[in-house]
């Protein structure tokens, strides 16, 4: 198409884990929690934060236990009668760490990289903020003017 110069805007990465038993932020998260449960509730109870930890973590047994695939399974259900232009079943209700995404999309952006400075193609990130770091950075109030 004959562009020299590319500006993308929004690509911010920040994947992070889902951790959908996580009721309560100012509690402990028993999702990978290796000290055991004895160590999980002194830490609780020294932070003065013991009741919303241990609804974290009853939420958590809950939602990994096979009554939370039964639900995760309704709730797909359920979304698919709702939304006609849904494509398939994706509801996670167990906790899933999702920083290898940013990985997998940060390789993604180089290989662009690389292809587009072969063609004479120049990437800028106009990104407000965000971690992707692949591209020289620019203003987008100074790419609009």
């Amino acid at each position: 198409m004959g562009f020299k110069e590319i500006y993308l805007l929004g690509c911010d990465l920040g994947y992070s884990t889902y951790d959908p038993h996580m009721i309560f932020n100012e509690g402990l998260n028993p999702h990978g929690w290796k000290e055991g449960k004895n160590a999980y509730l002194l830490e609780s109870y020294r932070e003065d934060i013991l009741i919303k930890s241990v609804i974290n973590e009853i939420i958590f047994k809950i939602l990994s236990s096979p009554i939370g695939e039964l639900a995760g399974q309704v709730l797909d259900y359920v979304n698919e009668l709702d939304d006609a232009n849904r494509f398939g079943s994706h509801t996670q209700l167990q906790p899933e760490d999702l920083t290898h995404v940013n990985d997998e999309i940060t390789k993604s952006h180089i290989a662009a990289q690389r292809i587009a400075s072969d063609q004479g193609v120049d990437i800028y990130n106009a990104t407000i903020g965000g971690e992707l770091e692949v591209y020289p950075r620019v203003s987008l109030e100074n790419v609009v003017d």
